[in-house]
């Protein structure tokens, strides 16, 4: 219900907040009476982790009324604040006498006035405890109470007074660590943050809630290094591949190829990571491979696709383009080839079938799938555009070509001047 409001850490666990029997003082003290008691309580607690907050609730109110003891009350007040029961307003004042004793009571009591919305009563009743008992819980409850009311300066005070008085076997505490760093990010202090952080770290190492907001931290900051290691040991604690692949974007970022390389292959990362850094590592080679080894895995045909692409472009890079290769290549694309291939694809291949005369009207139809998914693709038009001179329609395919010129970077490139140059020349002959 309240973002800051800690309920978790108010009170020791609930087995440990019953009476216990070995220390239960009472003037009735029979063999009997003690197994009573013994039994009943053992039922309260059995309702309640059953879910059944109110039976609960209902019998530790009833052994409350007949044995007058504080840690049942406190459970019976418990179990009603934190499930939203009835009856608050009489436990509340069924608890008041035992204030004095019991500081886990008057936590309680705050609690329920902020239930009730009445928060200067809730402060009241805390900074009067504050005065009597240095219990870490009531700082916080304190600096949650303020963070509610958005005086972040003062929640962090407090925050930092319940660190302060936090026993050594508790330190560190994820949850106050987490509201100190919240509340010093939202004054603007990123480097007091991140040191909160950073010592919970050190001293525990990572939690995922810590080490996630730690990430963030690092990654506004630009403190890269340090980002790649906690990714790694955020992964170690989650076995979550995500942070491993936030981890190789950041390698690439900084061209670190060959370290992202062999962390996508170690950890069988996405695969269009490994083509992206074999093609900056020009190892088109070894893309080759990887691909069909992708595809014989995965039986995934874009894997297949990859294969005939990076097999025709090494040809065309060795200038051995001939006929056992483009055999080759159009039995990959004619298996890999269907109805969800992409727009790249359908082109490449299309274009393949019309450059090399190998079947000009299904590479055309091919182009043409490809423009329906990309309809504004200048390097399609001009595939197209291609087409149709190789079928001698050159005023069909000259008409697409003005459709690049606007752009002058296409236009200057060797292969659209060759083109452009070819269709001029068709246009030409068919004039005279």
């Amino acid at each position: 219900m309240y973002r800051y409001i800690f309920l978790a850490l108010l009170l020791v666990n609930f087995s440990a907040c019953v009476v216990k029997t070995s220390s239960f003082s009472s003037p009735y003290t029979l063999d009997t009476k003690q197994q009573s008691l013994d039994f009943k309580l053992l039922e309260a607690m059995t309702y309640n982790e059953m879910g059944e907050a109110l039976k609960s609730r209902d019998m530790f109110l009833e052994l409350f009324a007949e044995y007058k003891d504080e840690k049942l009350i406190e459970n019976a007040f418990m179990i009603s604040i934190f499930n939203n029961l009835d009856k608050k307003d009489e436990l509340y004042e069924l608890a008041k006498p035992y204030f004095n004793q019991s500081p886990d009571l008057v936590r309680l009591g705050v609690l329920y006035h902020i239930q009730k919305q009445d928060i200067k009563s809730a402060k009241n009743l805390l900074e009067e405890l504050i005065l009597r008992d240095k219990d870490f819980r009531n700082y916080e409850l304190l600096g949650d109470i303020y963070a509610q009311n958005r005086q972040f300066a003062l929640s962090l005070q407090n925050y930092y007074l319940a660190k302060k008085y936090l026993k050594e076997e508790l330190d560190p505490n994820e949850n106050l660590s987490l509201k100190i760093a919240d509340n010093e990010l939202i004054l603007g202090q990123k480097q007091n943050a991140k040191k909160e952080l950073e010592s919970f770290v050190s001293k525990v190492g990572c939690s995922l809630k810590i080490c996630s907001l730690l990430a963030n931290l690092y990654s506004e900051l630009g403190e890269k290094e340090k980002l790649q290691n906690l990714l790694f040991k955020l992964y170690e604690l989650t076995q979550n591949k995500a942070y491993l692949d936030d981890s190789v974007r950041l390698l690439y970022e900084d061209k670190k190829y060959q370290e992202a390389l062999n962390l996508t292959l170690a950890y069988n990362l996405d695969e269009n990571f490994a083509f992206a850094l074999f093609s900056a590592l020009k190892k088109e080679q070894e893309a080759y491979h990887f691909a069909l080894k992708a595809y014989k895995k995965t039986n995934n045909k874009r894997f297949l696709l990859i294969a005939a692409t990076t097999e025709f472009e090494l040809a065309l890079k060795a200038k051995k383009v001939d006929e056992k290769v483009l055999e080759s290549v159009i039995a990959k694309f004619e298996e890999g080839i269907d109805e969800t291939s992409e727009a790249l694809f359908l082109n490449y291949y299309g274009y393949l079938l019309i450059d090399h005369d190998k079947d000009i009207q299904k590479g055309i139809e091919l182009v043409q799938r490809a423009l329906k998914l990309e309809n504004n693709n200048l390097f399609f038009i001009d595939s197209l555009a291609w087409g149709y001179y190789k079928q001698n329609q050159c005023q069909k395919a000259w008409e697409l070509m003005l459709e690049t010129m606007h752009d002058k970077e296409f236009i200057d490139s060797a292969e659209s001047k060759a083109h452009i140059k070819a269709i001029q020349k068709c246009l030409q002959e068919e004039k005279k």
